[in-house]
């Protein structure tokens, strides 16, 4: 009969730790903009976008003018993004890695301006 409450009692500790590991990760991802990239348009006009991750992922979208697009990548790979703008390159000092906080991409006339975000609390 104890040999059967240890079995219980073992079953629910780790049934127990692995629904609190499973919410756990259900928040991060709720909260934590893993993988969340936001595009400005500085310009005063309208732009074509392409959007070329390490990992191959791409993201194609149209922008208007001094306005933003948000978008959620997947998987961005390590190195470096490719940017397009109206079907040409432009230059985009950038380097990603598996796992980035919040990546935002400012377009400017001849270049795009890379930025990481990280949620940081202010004391």
């Amino acid at each position: 009969m104890a040999g059967i409450k240890k079995i219980l009692l073992l079953s629910f500790y780790v049934f127990s730790l692995a629904a609190v590991g499973t919410a756990a990760w259900f928040l991060r991802e709720l909260s934590y903009p893993e993988g969340q990239v936001h595009v400005v348009n500085s310009l005063e006009k309208d732009l074509s976008v392409s959007i070329t991750f390490p990992s191959g992922e791409n993201e194609q979208f149209e922008i208007k003018s001094e306005s933003q697009h948000n978008f959620k990548v997947r998987s961005t790979g390590e190195g470096s993004i490719k940017v397009k703008i109206n079907h040409q390159d432009i230059p985009c000092d950038s380097y990603v890695t598996s796992m980035n906080p919040l990546i935002v991409l400012t377009l400017k006339e001849d270049k795009a301006l890379f930025t990481i975000h990280t949620l940081q609390k202010n004391d």
